[in-house]
């Protein structure tokens, strides 16, 4: 980061020293020149008048709030771009799109005051409050819907009309809550004003807003447009003419209009717009760079990008309703090294449709690199995209999902997506929320290949603490590769869904990859094929870990019947990984002594086990130290003993065993020319209790030894100084 912000910053100095200074402060005059800081305007009004040339700048002061919206017409060129930033000392200049509201008028439990203009959203103390609404919580339940155009509620029982012009907000699939408005209202039926997107299942939840004398909750609010009048309910006690109260009525911070190109933002702080606090009008926006600001409170975007060569990095997103950084008609655009925080926190705001609450979308673009976001806390997904030749990687997902289920912290959707690659992200706790869902039968993954999605790579992405899914593959997906990646802990590790409706799954390469599941009741991997046929592709050399449970490590369900198979059962009946391995280790929960090692930085990472003894998943010893590579995850499992106890040091020897791993009878062989004398043969478990002690004779020998009765587990094997280790199944 430190690197981005120095050559920023020597680029930027190179070129104002040529070209216009604006300087805008809160004690400026709009009737001086502005171009110096002793001459600076007052207001963002007063920037309409400047027609800028390439290499202009300005300045808005630090520890300065300004109102209103930067239109910007004029491009300035590769060398010297057109920039916005700050000077001075202290917090990063606001541009803000909402006003103060400070003479309230108490009016019974309420207050009210009077604004001239619409009002877009409202805020106390930094906090967006809710609009009017009816149920004040939870949610109304549909008798059915009206296609596109309406719903059916034999409980809404308000007299006919009341309803009119209300707005609506309704649950219309599990991954999509939509909002519009109520043209009509008979009882127990509503009319659209504007038809949604998709037609709402039976029993999904709803709630109606925007009504006046629903005004009856503390926090909600109303705008009377007609009589000019907002009208709020504090908490009880509290007065707002006490608090910071406002009320968003500008769309936008910084607008590009069409054709405007070779824009610098810098080191701003933009607040409560309503479309984007910056927004790119067209695809004609090129090369616009957005770096080191804050975004907070806009109601659709916190970045609108269209157009290509775009970047955003080293901003934060807080609290913004719809996308904090949304992509469209455009590509080759840049996002990087920013943080997300509360993006999507109510089901009737931000941008409404299919795709709302989620923190970067790149949707119906082309050539994205998003890399080195740290993303916490989303609505609906983390990172969605489609389209083409993408590359996501390294960025940190959690909690995302908290309003819908049907999604994923990240996302990848429709055959037009191929040819991009996702990896090394680091993915946990996302486990959606079916509120208002009735019979709710979608499982929120990890990651989630959506219908058609071909020709791509999810490669060495670690998912971790996610109870239901780790990777999904939907229908007609196909020739993608899923390798290296860590899923620990789930319900269903890995899913192929072969669903009947949409063309069959194939030619997945699927490989390399470290299952371990952490419940009696997981499965490894579910495969589900109305046809019987299974064609996926190719399935093998991956790591499935079941130590509760080895029963279920696939599941293949042919129209309604499962069928669940051991690993060995699995390798016979359906061919595929043949040369995956299974867990040496069998827990009864709530034992786990495995461990999971994240490094979620950019640097090879050490980690010091201290005194010990581990296990990894081709059950060699370890000690001491191990490494992780950059964005990657290991899972070892300690044996609860110590380094020190002198059985860690494994050296291989002349004799040999097996089969190892071994469930029954364990052959020995040996060829003891040149043995010690009183040499013996000794058997340990992982806490370096002697189990077996025979002495050795001279000359070659086989030796069975029955282990039926052995806990499953790792045993060492010693003959003199040398010792094997045994995987007992």
């Amino acid at each position: 980061m430190k690197k981005i912000y120095v050559t920023t910053i020597i680029f930027f100095s190179f070129f104002v020293c040529q070209a216009t200074n604006y300087y805008l402060s809160n004690t400026g005059n709009d009737t001086l020149a502005g171009t110096s800081p002793a001459t600076a305007w007052r207001t963002i009004a007063k920037l309409d008048s400047v027609i800028y040339a390439a290499g202009d700048s300005v300045y808005f002061k630090r520890g300065n709030k300004f109102i209103g919206t930067v239109t910007v017409h004029q491009s300035g060129t590769a060398s010297s771009p057109i920039v916005f930033t700050a000077y001075g000392v202290g917090a990063k200049p606001i541009i803000t799109g909402a006003v103060p509201i400070t003479n309230w008028t108490a009016t019974g439990n309420m207050f009210r005051d009077s604004i001239a203009q619409p009002i877009r959203n409202f805020f106390v103390n930094n906090q967006e409050m809710p609009l009017a609404r009816f149920p004040n919580t939870g949610f109304l339940s549909l008798d059915s819907a009206n296609g596109m155009n309406g719903l059916f509620d034999s409980n809404l029982n308000q007299p006919t009309g009341y309803w009119d012009s209300a707005r609506v907000c309704v649950h219309t699939a599990q991954w999509s809550w939509e909002k519009t408005i109520v043209s009509t209202y008979t009882t127990g039926e509503l009319d659209y004003s504007v038809p949604l997107q998709l037609t709402a299942p039976n029993g999904y939840g709803y709630f109606l807003y925007d009504k006046f004398s629903e005004l009856d909750t503390a926090r909600e609010w109303f705008n009377d447009t007609t009589q000019h009048l907002i009208y709020f309910m504090p908490q009880a006690g509290q007065d707002p003419n006490l608090q910071m109260c406002e009320a968003t009525l500008f769309n936008t911070g910084i607008v590009l209009l069409h054709n405007v190109s070779n824009i610098v933002i810098l080191e701003l702080y933009f607040d409560k717009q309503f479309e984007a606090g910056v927004k790119m009008n067209d695809s004609t926006c090129n090369h616009v760079f957005v770096g080191l600001c804050d975004f907070f409170g806009q109601y659709n975007y916190g970045v609108e990008i269209k157009g290509k060569y775009n970047s955003v990095s080293n901003c934060s997103f807080s609290e913004v309703d719809g996308h904090g950084v949304d992509i469209s008609n455009g590509g080759n655009v840049e996002i990087h090294h920013n943080t997300f925080r509360k993006i999507g926190q109510y089901r009737n705001s931000g941008i409404g449709g299919q795709t709302n609450f989620t923190a970067i979308a790149a949707n119906f673009s082309d050539s994205c690199y998003i890399h080195h976001n740290n993303i916490d806390s989303t609505g609906y997904c983390g990172i969605s995209s489609a389209g083409t030749n993408h590359l996501v990687e390294r960025n940190i997902i959690s909690d995302a999902m908290l309003l819908v289920n049907d999604g994923a912290p990240l996302k990848i959707f429709g055959a037009g997506s191929h040819n991009s690659v996702f990896r090394n992200n680091i993915i946990s706790a996302s486990n959606g929320n079916t509120a208002g869902t009735l019979n709710a039968n979608f499982k929120t993954p990890g990651i989630y290949f959506d219908f058609g999605v071909n020709n791509c790579v999810v490669k060495s992405n670690t998912i971790y603490n996610q109870r239901h899914k780790g990777i999904f593959l939907n229908g007609s997906s196909n020739t993608n590769l899923v390798s290296e990646n860590v899923v620990y802990g789930t319900e269903i590790l890995i899913d192929m869904n072969g669903a009947s409706n949409v063309l069959p799954i194939h030619d997945y390469n699927i490989t390399h990859n470290v299952f371990f599941a952490l419940d009696t009741g997981a499965t490894i991997m579910r495969q589900t094929d109305q046809a019987g046929t299974f064609a996926f592709g190719l399935i093998d050399s991956n790591y499935y870990f079941n130590p509760y449970n080895d029963a279920k490590i696939a599941l293949r369900i042919i129209d309604t019947t499962p069928s669940f198979y051991t690993l060995q059962n699995w390798q016979l009946q359906s061919g595929n990984d043949l040369n995956t391995k299974g867990s040496f280790v069998h827990w009864s929960l709530p034992t786990n002594n495995s461990q999971l090692f994240i490094n979620p930085s950019d640097s090879v990472f050490t980690i010091n086990l201290g005194a010990a003894q581990y296990l990894d998943l081709d059950s060699n010893v370890i000690c001491g130290d191990i490494s992780l590579d950059p964005y990657t995850s290991r899972v070892l499992i300690n044996t609860q003993t110590s380094c020190d106890v002198g059985i860690q040091h494994i050296v291989e020897s002349g004799f040999s065993i097996y089969p190892n791993p071994v469930s029954q009878l364990l052959n020995v062989h040996y060829d003891s020319q040149g043995a010690e004398e009183n040499s013996a043969m000794r058997m340990f478990d992982l806490t370096g209790q002697e189990i077996l002690f025979q002495k050795i004779n001279k000359g070659k020998m086989e030796i069975s030894i029955d282990v039926s009765d052995l806990k499953p587990g790792i045993y060492f094997l010693q003959i003199d100084s040398e010792t094997k280790k045994i995987v007992k199944m």
